[in-house]
């Protein structure tokens, strides 16, 4: 039990400070943050908006668990990061429960370890984006969370690929390409396939990365 609650505390040092700095920098941090804040405002969770223009570049999960702390802790960098620090939370719980059920107690003690303290996951989550989310629901929803056996590759892999790549910058169909799982590619919340059918409602605008398109139809609003 001492072994848990040193991890719980490497977590803590690690995490627990960055949740309140630095403040929300531009570009896609600002710009996610200012989506679910809207979110939060209008009281539409469905249709996400940027300065009032639709932003149909992500898929709303994360949005709407920044929108659900909004409600609870107020506007601030604490509640727009939070979502983030409980994804690696539990991805490194995650960890711990495949590397234990093959190698024993103390393995999985330092893949948790290897978790919280990784470079990658670190810098990854100091901006608003949602690769470790994406990460966690699908080690959560991979064949090492099921079965009872599991063999030191399949876990090597999977944690190595949740800790050092960014899924999420895979779409879609690139996804498919590389032979993920169509049964995680094809749940709406795990990408960004919902936002096709809003794209459908109004005017259709370029929206890139971080910076919404004004509407010449609307005079530029």
């Amino acid at each position: 039990m001492a072994s848990y609650w040193a991890l719980a505390v490497v977590f803590a040092a690690v995490y627990f400070g960055a949740l309140f700095s630095p403040a929300l920098l531009d570009d896609a941090d600002s710009t996610h943050a200012e989506a679910a804040r809207e979110m939060f405002v209008s009281g539409d969770y469905v249709t996400l908006h940027v300065n009032g223009v639709r932003y149909l570049e992500k898929a709303p999960l994360l949005y709407w668990l920044v929108a659900i702390c909004y409600h609870i802790f107020g506007v601030n960098e604490f509640a727009s990061r939070l979502p983030m620090a409980v994804s690696v939370l539990l991805l490194g719980v995650l960890a711990v429960v495949w590397v234990r059920r093959a190698f024993g107690e103390r393995a999985g003690i330092y893949a948790g370890v290897f978790v919280y303290t990784a470079a990658g996951v670190f810098l990854f989550t100091r901006i608003l984006i949602p690769d470790v989310l994406l990460s966690l629901l699908i080690a959560a929803f991979s064949p090492c969370s099921k079965s009872t056996k599991v063999s030191a590759g399949q876990i090597f892999c999977l944690i190595s690929s949740r800790v050092t790549t960014a899924p999420a910058r895979l779409s879609s169909s690139s996804r498919m390409a590389k032979g993920w799982p169509r049964s995680l590619t094809g749940v709406p919340f795990l990408d960004n396939s919902w936002a096709q059918v809003r794209a459908s409602n109004g005017p259709k605008r370029k929206i890139n990365e971080g910076v919404s398109m004004p509407d010449p139809a609307r005079g530029g609003a």
